[in-house]
This record gives structure tokens, C-alpha cells and sequence, in this order.
């Protein structure tokens, strides 16, 4: 058994048969199995288990599966690259949802919620003080995260555009680590790069 130009070469029966194996993005063993032609075209079982993932087996019945023995196939650079990189950016969108999602503190303490709930309250607070013909001047009940508060409509309002460029500063910081990650050149720089560093601040 031996991997020869992206696919695995076993002999069944004195027959030297062939296999292509998919590109790994982790280092994998390569386990096959003589079965049946009928359930498998060429008679060969073959299973690809990258590191953390679940042992495939033939379906077909045991005693018509001869197991013919296991091989390490081993990732390319850049393929682990692929990988890490991949992580990394899912890291940093997992990172912009914590920071987009926990509050801005405004001038004078009040702490107001940025989740998409919280958001799309705003937003109805300010549609319906418009349909209830309320001036910007206006003061309505507002329930903060900090509790209830007699604010203005203009101060929602003000209150809607603050979030709403918290929000997008999140994204945009999220694309910036997203490029620079994309531009990374190997591995080391990858394990060494902070997504942690470089997101809008959740007090203004």
C-alpha cells in the first residue's frame, strides 16, 4: 500500500488497483478495505479520516470486507495554511459577534443594548414615534440596559445613528482582519496573530 501522485495504490488479489484521495487539510490515515465489486466499483473500500473526525467502515457485511491495512496522507503546507487561516477567520467573526453584541455606553452612563433585538427596538421606537406624530423634542419612556430613562426622540434617534456605526465600525473591523489574515504567509504568523486587537470601543 503506498500513496503515489494523490492516489492510494493497493494490490487486491495480485491486481494492483487505484484510488484518488481528496486534498487533506489535516494530516489524515487513509484505511482501505477489499469488498465486493457490487458494492463498491473497482472492489475497494476506501476511508479518509482527518485528525478529530469520525472512522468511516464499509456498510457492506463484515465477513465480505477484508481489511487491507492503513497509511498516513499528510496535509500540504498549504493546505494546513488553508486550514489555519480559515480558523482564524472564523475566530475573528466569532469575535466581532461578541463585541457587536455587547452594549454601547453613552455620554452620561447610559448603557444601551446593540444585540439584533435591541436594534430592531430602536427602530420601531423611532417608525412609531414618527406615526404617532411625536417632535424630536418630544420626551418618550426608554428602557435601557440601564434601566428606564425619559429621553427625547431626537436623543433615540441620536441613540439609533450611534449604534448603527458601532455596528458597521464591528464589520469593518471584521473585513480588516479578514484581508490581513487572507495575506498571512505561513504558519507562524498565523498562530501568532491577535483577533482580539483593533475593534470599536464599546464606550464613546
Amino acid at each position: 500500500m503506498k500513496i503515489e501522485n494523490q492516489e492510494l495504490v493497493v494490490t487486491v488479489g495480485g491486481e494492483e488497483k487505484r484510488h484518488p484521495l481528496p486534498e487533506v487539510r489535516s494530516d489524515a490515515v487513509v484505511r482501505a478495505w477489499a469488498v465486493p465489486e457490487e458494492y463498491r466499483p473497482g472492489g475497494v473500500f476506501v476511508a479518509v479520516t482527518e485528525r478529530g473526525a469520525e472512522q468511516e467502515f464499509p456498510a457492506c457485511s463484515q465477513r465480505d470486507a477484508v481489511y487491507l491495512g492503513e497509511i498516513e496522507h499528510l496535509a500540504t503546507a498549504a493546505a494546513k495554511l488553508a486550514a489555519a487561516k480559515e480558523a482564524l477567520m472564523s475566530a475573528a467573526t466569532a469575535h466581532r459577534w461578541v463585541v457587536m453584541t455587547s452594549g454601547l455606553v453613552l455620554p452620561g452612563g447610559m448603557r444601551a443594548g446593540t444585540t439584533i433585538d435591541d436594534q430592531n427596538r430602536i427602530t420601531s421606537v423611532v417608525a412609531n414615534a414618527g406615526l404617532a406624530g411625536l417632535q424630536d423634542t418630544d420626551e418618550v419612556d426608554f428602557k435601557a440596559e440601564s434601566g428606564w430613562t425619559r429621553i427625547t426622540v431626537g436623543q433615540i434617534k441620536a441613540l439609533a445613528g450611534a449604534i448603527g456605526q458601532f455596528v458597521q465600525g464591528c464589520y469593518t473591523a471584521e473585513k480588516t482582519h479578514h484581508d490581513a489574515i487572507s495575506a498571512l504567509p505561513d504558519i507562524a504568523t498565523v498562530d501568532q496573530y491577535d483577533v482580539t486587537v483593533g475593534w470599536p470601543a464599546n464606550e464613546q
